[in-house]
């Protein structure tokens, strides 16, 4: 019902009809059974659950189960036995990877730190923040960096075939030749070869020459070389990113997010060699946008809490705190001291009597109390509140200069269309109108008398029949309130309203067509190419020439007198 008949649902809603209209239907209209009591709702939830693979199956599909259980603090207990808890392959849980233990089991998987960097990105990330990479590093292999090398052998002793590298990972490289490297290399790891490192990690420059050495070395001593060259490339991943820059790039962007967005190869730079917490050690908060987890203790937040006078307030002034507050469920702890715990509104929503006096006491008049409260201000007016709010308020909370006399009012009314345009523009003036029962008269001549729209059963034959003694004629009742006049034609009471009226309301008859006279129309000829223009362009001017016998005059200048075809003779 809700969204085919939205605007019946809208009425029914206001007016508190839902539970009556679907006091018939299965489980009252609503789609999900309306729970009795926790243990129901979690025995039911898990049965749904259960027809589910993931959570994002579930959510998508039944959206207002999935709701259900997080508002009730669950979702955790209906995937408990779910693979990976309901989460989708590769997804774990918020703070999964802030337990130790979790991110060493993800590090035992990985080989070497740069393996682990690029198959658990997150619980790389927390193993740096928290320093537990070199507990979990022990039995990784040591690569270089960006900016240092290996030098290492693919060697067949047996044959004296060799070849020599450098390379930042050697186990890597080794590898990579095995899938993709040139013919001769291929071959010689087909043939048996074996990977050894001969030295490093080198600074580039030094294990450029030393791989230079150890390939003249070998030659020398008679081995066949797999080698093309002499030696001496650095090989790939060379690049800009050495600490300093790091440091000069980072302390200019002035934060970690800003870094990595703008500055991608440096940020993956100093993850990789360790340098960010160092670079970034001197920049307030350590360049974090965003607190750590555990930074919001509730001593502090309860710290914050003692200086706001309401939650609102709490949220406006310190909005990250507040959600932490709320994520560790710790408002209504920290807001325990306050009055009504730091609550304005109730938390299902609608605004209690006590809740509106607590939020009219901080404000002086109706108009603040508007403003700062317009949720109060909505649940006051539409309960008839108002008046007991500010019984005790200086002008029972009106602001001074508040009593408009008829004369002022009037002016104001002629200025405005609508009631409603009335209230927006001068909000006092319209208080003033209401409180003293102006506001009929004032807008009496006004269209429908000032309404937008007019309600059901509005127009009586007795308030058409006010209206009908203040016009002469119908057309004049027409112009000026013309609801009224609708009203009055549609149930056929005009004749009886104007009984009593000159000619009965009606205009007096005029002569047909005495505006028009010959030169009135020959104005307009002037501007006409043919005589259908004419007819076009003023059909009563046209209509007067007509009957008058003007046209042939009237167009005997023009070519063949104004008709768009010559007449047959």
């Amino acid at each position: 019902m809700r969204t085919d008949h939205y605007q019946a649902f809208r009425a029914a809603y206001r007016a508190g009809w839902l539970q009556e209209i679907f006091c018939n239907h299965t489980n009252g209209g609503n789609r999900i059974a309306k729970f009795t009591s926790k243990e129901e709702s979690i025995s039911d939830l898990k049965r749904i659950a259960a027809g589910f693979a993931t959570r994002g199956q579930m959510a998508k599909t039944n959206p207002n189960a999935y709701s259900r259980a997080h508002q009730n603090g669950v979702i955790d207990l209906l995937f408990e036995d779910h693979p990976n808890r309901g989460f989708e392959e590769g997804r774990v849980a918020r703070g999964h990877w802030q337990d130790k233990e979790n991110c060493r089991k993800a590090a035992l998987e990985c080989k070497s730190k740069n393996e682990f960097r690029k198959k658990y990105s997150s619980a790389y990330s927390s193993a740096l923040r928290n320093g537990w990479i070199d507990d979990f590093s022990a039995h990784m292999r040591s690569l270089g960096s960006l900016y240092t090398r290996y030098v290492y052998t693919i060697a067949l002793a047996s044959e004296k075939r060799i070849y020599v590298g450098l390379s930042h990972d050697p186990e890597e490289r080794f590898e990579e030749h095995r899938r993709s490297g040139s013919a001769v290399v291929r071959k010689l790891i087909e043939d048996g070869a074996v990977l050894t490192r001969i030295s490093g990690p080198l600074d580039e420059s030094c294990a450029a020459a030393l791989e230079k050495d150890q390939i003249k070395k070998f030659r020398t001593d008679g081995w066949i070389m797999a080698n093309a060259d002499g030696g001496g490339a650095v090989g790939k991943g060379i690049d800009r990113w050495n600490k300093e820059e790091c440091r000069r790039v980072a302390l200019k962007c002035g934060s970690r997010r800003a870094f990595q967005k703008n500055f991608g190869g440096g940020y993956n730079s100093a993850i990789h060699n360790g340098w960010l917490e160092e670079i970034f050690s001197s920049l307030p908060n350590q360049g974090k946008l965003r607190v750590d987890t555990g930074f919001w203790t509730e001593d502090k937040l309860h710290e914050l809490a003692m200086v706001c006078e309401s939650r609102n307030e709490f949220l406006k002034k310190h909005p990250n705190a507040y959600q932490a507050a709320a994520n560790q469920k710790l408002l209504d702890r920290i807001f325990k001291d306050h009055p009504h715990q730091g609550l304005i509104k109730k938390k299902n929503g609608t605004w209690s009597l006590a809740a509106c006096q607590a939020a009219a006491k901080q404000c002086t008049d109706r108009k603040e109390f508007k403003e700062r409260f317009p949720g109060a201000h909505a649940a006051a007016v539409k309960n008839h509140w108002l008046d007991e709010l500010f019984e005790n308020h200086a002008g029972h909370g009106y602001r001074k200069n508040a009593e408009w006399d008829y004369d002022q009012l009037s002016a104001l009314v002629k200025q405005c269309a609508t009631r409603s345009e009335f209230k927006m523009k001068h909000a006092g003036a319209y208080e003033g109108a209401v409180r003293r029962r102006l506001l009929d008269h004032l807008f009496a001549m006004h269209p429908n008398q000032g309404f937008k729209s007019i309600p059901p059963g509005f127009w009586t034959f007795e308030r058409v029949s006010e209206f009908v003694s203040k016009v002469k004629t119908r057309k004049e009742l027409e112009l000026h309130q013309p609801g009224a006049f609708a009203a009055a034609h549609r149930r056929g009471w005009l004749n009886d309203l104007f009984r009593r009226h000159p000619n009965e309301g009606y205009l007096p008859k005029a002569a047909p067509n005495a505006y028009w006279t010959f030169e009135k129309c020959q104005e307009i000829v002037r501007f006409c190419r043919n005589r259908r223009d004419f007819m076009k362009r003023d059909p009563k001017a046209y209509d007067a020439a007509k009957s008058h016998g003007w046209m042939n005059e009237l167009f005997r200048n023009h070519l063949n007198q104004g008709y768009r075809h010559k007449k047959a003779a």
